[in-house]
């Protein structure tokens, strides 16, 4: 789905269908569109990239990531730890962050470095494409909304947050129950003998 398709259902949603004098400009939906992406790829780990690096070269990602799903050094799981701590000169081998694009490792190393990543998806101009399927539209309009209504100063504007908050977090529900049923095992029906 393009992102000004998004937009146009945010502006129903918002009652903001005045294209001639709008209350909010493109650029402001696109905005909470991206955030309320992002906020989705990362809390079902969707968007999920593989990163190859090959002796002691420089882990410097072409995405932000918004989480370290995991990492290998020559096929072995390597352990993450905030920079805090190895700044505090823990020994080991230990993979950290410098920022949400660059990874480091607490010693060099030798051989191939496999990262696995949620990579944030950007929305820059209308014409984009939204990485989230279809089935994420409810509550990607949900989420947005709720950051759009956090800059309105009205009486009733804690109700409209509360209220799609709830429509939020039910949405988010319903989605978590459909994913898991697509990722976990399917049972297997095999006929048996009653005895």
């Amino acid at each position: 789905m393009k992102a000004k398709i998004a937009i146009m259902h945010l502006r129903s949603k918002l009652r903001d269908t005045d294209l001639k004098n709008p209350r909010f400009s493109n650029a402001e939906l696109l905005s909470a569109l991206e955030n309320s992406q992002n906020k989705l790829i990362c809390e079902f780990e969707n968007n999920i990239c593989h990163f190859v690096f090959k002796d002691n070269q420089r882990l410097l990602l072409p995405f932000s990531a918004l989480g370290l799903i995991e990492a290998k050094l020559n096929g072995a799981t390597l352990d993450f730890k905030p920079h805090s701590v190895i700044i505090k000169g823990e020994k080991g081998k230990y993979l950290y962050a410098l920022n949400p694009k660059e990874y480091k490792l607490s010693t060099s190393y030798q051989g191939t470095l496999e990262l696995y990543v949620n990579c944030a998806s950007i929305l820059e101009k209308e014409e984009d494409t939204i990485f989230l399927d279809g089935m994420f539209l409810n509550a990607l309009l949900y989420g947005a909304l709720i950051l759009i209504l956090q800059v309105e100063t009205s009486v009733n504007t804690f109700e409209k947050i509360s209220f799609y908050e709830n429509l939020y977090k039910k949405e988010c529900a319903f989605l978590r129950s459909l994913t898991n049923k697509q990722r976990e095992k399917s049972a297997i029906l095999t006929p048996f003998i009653k005895v």
